[in-house]
């Protein structure tokens, strides 16, 4: 199942960055994992493969959301210069 928004995709430019928080900082990877399983369900429950409630399907939209903010503070912080 594809993702509707891997980090990779969205954050195209900071792959590098990405890659390196992800080997590093187990905060940033559970981070991580966590915005691609929610991202995982609302792809699966958009495509009908899985049933949700409108309001489950926003809370997780909303819970991605926060993630990605989230990890994208990570990864410019870390994707500044010394």
């Amino acid at each position: 199942m594809q993702l509707h928004h891997p980090l990779g995709l969205e954050f195209f430019e900071h792959r590098d960055t990405i890659r390196r928080l992800r080997d590093e900082s187990d905060g940033f990877r559970q981070l991580a994992e966590e915005y691609h399983a929610i991202d995982r369900r609302v792809c699966l429950i958009e495509r009908a493969f899985e049933v949700a409630t409108d309001e489950e399907t926003e809370a997780l939209k909303k819970r991605r959301l926060w993630l990605k903010d989230a990890l994208y503070r990570e990864i410019r912080k870390a994707a500044q210069p010394a």
